[in-house]
């Protein structure tokens, strides 16, 4: 990880139920009422201890495996599921794979990178629809250019860890941002206009 998350364990706590190492599809609704970054709830559940959690279901249970529901204490198990997965404006995208989920309330158990996987699915579904550039594409960009994660951030003006998250397909660009990227590709003044606005040490060695 680039960085210590920084959330309240009450919080994870509150919002993973009692199911250690295992990400609830409610928890991640909740996450993003109370202004957690929705993409690294996962990530910041899995860089806690098994003891920092409430003792209810098994840390070590294989995919597949019977759990006890942490919501209503019904048999949960891996069936094909389908999860409408917010996407901001545009609604939701429904994304159907095999995950655990409860019998009797129908609540969803992420196991390690599952709910990642579910979100990478649903931003490729609007990269497609859009014609945004995939992940691979942004990286094969900024690795043309000899630049970190941290420089390509620079470059764009924009956040900490977003080109980490672009890269990793848990988030994706806007439409001004993905114009932008292209044209750093594809017309080379642009590319070394905006190359001279880093540091001397940032050097364009597609060139």
């Amino acid at each position: 990880m680039s960085a210590s998350p920084s959330y309240d364990l009450t919080l994870i706590q509150a919002l993973v139920g009692r199911g250690a190492y295992h990400v609830t599809q409610s928890a991640i609704r909740t996450a993003v009422g109370v202004r957690c970054d929705q993409a690294d709830i996962e990530e910041c559940v899995l860089s806690l201890a098994p003891s920092d959690f409430y003792e209810s279901m098994a840390a070590e249970q294989r995919p597949g495996t019977m759990l006890v529901c942490a919501e209503c204490g019904g048999n949960v198990a891996r069936r094909l599921a389908t999860v409408a997965v917010p996407v901001g404006a545009r609604g939701t995208i429904d994304v159907s794979r095999r995950l655990q989920r409860c019998e009797s309330c129908g609540e969803i158990y992420y196991a390690a990178g599952e709910a990642d996987a579910v979100r990478r699915e649903a931003n490729d579904e609007v990269r497609r629809r859009e014609g945004l550039l995939f992940p691979e594409e942004i990286k094969e960009l900024r690795t043309t250019l000899g630049l970190s994660q941290a420089e390509f951030e620079r470059l764009l003006r924009v956040g900490p860890k977003t080109v980490v998250r672009w890269e990793r397909g848990t988030i994706f660009q806007n439409r001004a941002t993905d114009t932008l990227l292209r044209t750093i590709r594809d017309v080379p003044a642009a590319r070394a206009y905006l190359l001279g606005e880093l540091a001397p040490t940032a050097v364009d060695r597609s060139a």
